[in-house]
């Protein structure tokens, strides 16, 4: 019942990518031939070296503060460092299921569910937080 999304027509033009983004370069990552190490759609090895940050998408790393001096976004400031030392894998849950001792899962867009309703009634503020951190991401 979304009338801003519901019955929406229109025409997408599909241009060829030139940024420097190696998947879109190269593609997809994927199993090489022999099962042993990743490749990009192309053949081109990827490097897999990653970090977790199981608490990425919620409040503990915030989007538009942080309680880091160096950042001015403690959600940025891991990103960008994490780039410098090489890493190429980001990892995180939303834990948009987790209701822990009554401290449910939320980020600056608010908690994940409108009155506690898990997977009934969405909180759209939670979800578009996670959008932006998601397009941060992309962008490097």
């Amino acid at each position: 019942n979304d009338s801003g999304l519901n019955n929406q027509t229109g025409l997408i033009t599909c241009i060829p990518y030139t940024g420097k983004l190696s998947i879109y370069q190269h593609g997809f990552i994927k199993p090489s031939a022999n099962n042993r190490y990743l490749t990009y759609a192309d053949g081109i090895p990827f490097y897999w070296l990653g970090d977790t940050h199981w608490s990425g998408f919620n409040i503990a790393e915030r989007f538009n503060e942080s309680n880091d001096i160096r950042f001015t976004s403690m959600f940025k400031g891991m990103i960008d460092r994490r780039l410098e030392q090489g890493c190429t894998v980001w990892k995180a849950e939303t834990f948009a299921n987790n209701n822990e001792q009554g401290n449910p899962a939320r980020n600056e867009g608010g908690p994940a569910w409108n009155n506690g309703g898990f997977f009934i009634d969405l909180n759209p503020g939670f979800w578009q937080n996670i959008d932006q951190r998601i397009e941060y991401l992309a962008s490097k």
